[in-house]
């Protein structure tokens, strides 16, 4: 469809490193990694599944179980089903039960978390292939479920799920190291604040396809960049004597300009100092977008929202009541000076007979706008606001996504322009450079 992916010809470490592929101390370019077996990484990841789900089957070959605790019923902590078995898991009331559905009909209970794995390296979860192992207990509302797996086999999973390994070879280089660099940086951010996963499988973290998103194509583009990791610079081009990952965020198109950390979440992240002007993602899908919103449509978006986060500050403690009296007669946007996006969003009530008193004005951040009326209609903060004949109010705006990091169809662009993956991940982030930790 696109681009094939090159021949298998390794290119010699000197036209490596001067292309940018910029090894730690001690690190050296690996050999032709087309023709590599896969090699495990040095990291397994923990993905929390589910935590909702009260119920679950479990099926594999050879199953190994283990108790991380005691049990509540009698049989051994560590215990093997030979052949092919099916499991039932249920939470309830901090309690997790395994009951066998076949053969010899065992159950066990627990209040701790159970340890399945395979020896043929796949469990089936509700019918779905999860690779190596999972960790299951009672959560809040339902079991909590954890798989652990390689690194690099997580990453596989991601590759078709996040963007398409049957792009161009470069541009899909660049977005699976910048997907290995964020799910790095998660994982040491998880074991410090002492949390049992490291991410999510949703768009909260990166959307995780599974053992049955892998290809041939996904698995060729994990070994050729194996190991490799986004970090900050010290400003003098070179990457710092004690690499650490950055946060490498991306998204799916920025609308030509991409977008610091802090005009998003807040604050500041380490390998961010510049934005990027991106003329490759012109004419992306849902590069230029409409969105039309009822007054009903906003008032329900900000019940909801501040519901579940809270008033912002200044807000009335009545202001629903009011809004429901009053008319939305405008609708303010103001920019960032140094961005075209929107920082804060106004939205001014007056009430239908015009007294004095009868005027309102609920701020919030644009970004918290976007959450509440849902980043798969509101699709960036870079928008413009205009009232329509019909009384609804028509938001027209660029790109896809929050604009920080890698432009998914940008990176697309410069790949099948001839641009090699360094060069991809130098002008999306211009603050990082490659490192080989592994």
């Amino acid at each position: 469809m696109l681009c094939p992916w090159f021949q298998g010809r390794a290119l010699p470490w000197f036209l490596l490193i001067a292309a940018g592929w910029i090894q730690t101390a001690g690190a050296s370019v690996s050999p032709s990694p087309e023709t590599l077996a896969f090699q495990r990484s040095p990291h397994q990841v923990r993905l929390l599944l589910s935590e909702i789900e009260s119920q679950f089957e479990v099926r594999g070959y050879d199953l190994q179980w283990a108790a991380a605790g005691s049990l509540l019923t009698k049989g051994p902590r560590a215990f093997r089903a030979d052949r092919a078995t099916r499991w039932q898991l249920r939470c309830f009331q901090g309690l997790l039960t395994v009951r066998e559905l076949e053969g010899k009909a065992r159950v066990f209970s627990t209040r701790g978390a159970m340890r399945v794995a395979s020896p043929a390296g796949f469990v089936f979860l509700d019918g779905v292939a999860v690779r190596e192992e999972l960790l299951l207990g009672p959560g809040k509302s339902g079991c909590r479920v954890v798989n652990v797996l390689d690194l690099e086999k997580y990453v596989e999973g991601i590759v078709n799920a996040e963007f398409n390994s049957r792009w161009n070879a470069d541009s899909v280089s660049a977005q699976v190291i910048a997907a290995r660099t964020y799910a790095l940086y998660q994982m040491r951010a998880a074991r410090k604040a002492g949390r049992d996963y490291d991410l999510k499988v949703t768009i909260h973290d990166q959307v995780y396809g599974g053992a049955a998103a892998e290809d041939a194509a996904s698995a060729r583009a994990v070994r050729r960049t194996r190991g490799m990791v986004l970090v900050a610079s010290t400003g003098k081009g070179r990457a710092p004597a004690s690499p650490a990952p950055i946060k490498a965020f991306y998204h799916s198109s920025c609308g030509g300009l991409t977008e610091l950390p802090e005009r998003v979440w807040g604050g500041p992240y380490s390998g961010y100092r510049r934005a990027s002007r991106c003329p490759f993602c012109k004419g992306a899908p849902k590069e230029a977008w409409k969105l039309r919103l009822t007054e009903k449509d906003l008032r329900e978006a900000l019940r909801l929202g501040a519901k579940r986060d809270g008033l912002e500050p200044g807000w009335p403690l009545d202001w629903h009541r009011r809004a429901s009296q009053y008319r939305l007669h405008r609708v303010r946007v103001t920019p960032w000076k140094e961005s075209p996006r929107a920082r804060e969003i106004a939205l001014v009530w007056r009430h239908p007979a015009g007294l004095k008193q009868g005027w309102m004005e609920l701020k919030l951040p644009a970004t918290r706008l976007r959450s509440w009326v849902g980043p798969a209609r509101l699709l960036s903060t870079r928008f413009d606001a205009s009232s329509a004949r019909d009384g609804s109010w028509l938001l027209e705006g660029r790109g896809n996504g929050h604009g920080v990091g890698l432009c998914q169809w940008g990176a697309k662009r410069m790949g099948e322009k001839g641009n090699r993956a360094a060069a991809i991940l130098a002008h999306y982030y211009p603050d990082a450079r490659v490192a080989k930790l592994w």
